[in-house]
């Protein structure tokens, strides 16, 4: 079913003289900008009760720090920012996820995760790959869908380590070794748990319960006559849960799995439409898939039928692009 209203999206542009661009996405899949927020290298981005939060990943206050940033969006669905800004307490924040305003973030260099304003709890730890994992390198922190804990995925431990809400230590799970768990997406169902590991390409399923993980089966993502390198990058699963989604830096493609219990079976590979593919998102009703390819500085929109990506319909220019994400509120 077609969408009747424009879609609000917002477009993270990494860059010196970048900030957040605010686009509405028409029902033809046009992208029409409506706003922009200057901010100095943002990396990513999450909404939460008409406010928008994102990563810099500028120092702080001279610090070598990462910060945050939050903006009200107005009703019009433009950014106003509030004046409020936190350290992340750690080098390089590269993800951020909030709850009833509870605010929480990955520091990728320092291998921490902090509740701001300051509960924090740094990784110990390293794997196989001794250049990309010679130490903990936290990647993402998102929630466990019934809200109770927070997982934070890291690439050098290759572990999943899950937290209550005050970042107590509850439990850990781990992708195969040298493999670089980055981001990880749970089934609406909330049963399963799909972990992208950037450095092999490759996705880890498990079955979740209670704030424990069960490691299930991993599945490549590439092409097994693909020859060149490629790192995965984002992932992400549609709304009927039918379908999987990754994207492979340096293959420069988007690929699709089929999902059944737990089970992936691989779909397709389609090109990107621009050069690594840093992040991508699905409109709410998923009829569109849009994809930042950081590389090339340009943003891609391709039109979807039936979970299967269909066409590229339309391209933006966009400086150093890093993530896309939607407000559902129209």
């Amino acid at each position: 079913m077609t969408h009747k209203q424009p879609y609000n999206m917002y477009i993270a542009s990494c860059h010196e003289e970048g900030g957040i661009y605010y686009y509405q996405l028409q029902s033809d899949g046009n992208m029409t900008l409506q706003s922009f927020s200057s901010l100095k290298s943002p990396m990513y981005m999450a909404i939460d009760k008409k406010k928008l939060y994102a990563i810099s990943r500028k120092p702080f206050d001279n610090r070598n720090e990462s910060a945050v940033f939050i903006y009200d969006i107005l009703n019009d669905n433009t950014l106003s920012p509030t004046g409020s800004s936190f350290s992340t307490l750690g080098e390089v924040a590269c993800h951020i996820s909030v709850q009833d305003e509870d605010i929480y973030c990955a520091n990728y260099i320092s291998g921490s995760v902090v509740k701001l304003p300051d509960k924090l709890v740094v990784h110990k730890g390293s794997s196989i790959n001794k250049a990309r994992q010679e130490a903990a390198h936290t990647h993402q922190v998102v929630f466990t869908p019934d809200y109770k804990y927070v997982c934070a995925v890291d690439l050098g431990m290759d572990k999943i380590l899950i937290y209550d809400r005050n970042l107590n230590y509850i439990s850990s799970a781990g992708v195969p070794e040298g493999h670089g768990a980055r981001h990880l997406v749970f089934s609406p169902c909330g049963k399963y748990a799909f972990c992208v590991n950037e450095l092999l390409s490759t996705v880890t399923v498990f079955s979740y319960t209670s704030g424990h993980l069960y490691e299930l089966e991993t599945y490549h993502a590439l092409p097994k006559d693909f020859k060149g390198e490629s790192t995965a990058a984002a992932i992400r699963i549609s709304n009927c849960v039918r379908f999987l989604y990754v994207s492979n830096r340096g293959h420069n493609s988007i690929t699709t799995f089929s999902v059944s219990n737990g089970k992936l079976t691989l779909i397709r590979h389609t090109d990107c439409g621009g050069v690594t593919p840093r992040d991508f998102n699905l409109t709410p009703d998923n009829q569109f898939l849009v994809c930042t390819n950081q590389d090339s500085n340009n943003v891609t929109c391709f039109s979807m039928e039936n979970g299967i990506i269909k066409n590229l319909v339309h391209e933006e220019t966009v400086k150093n692009p890093l993530c896309v994400i939607f407000d559902e509120v129209n």
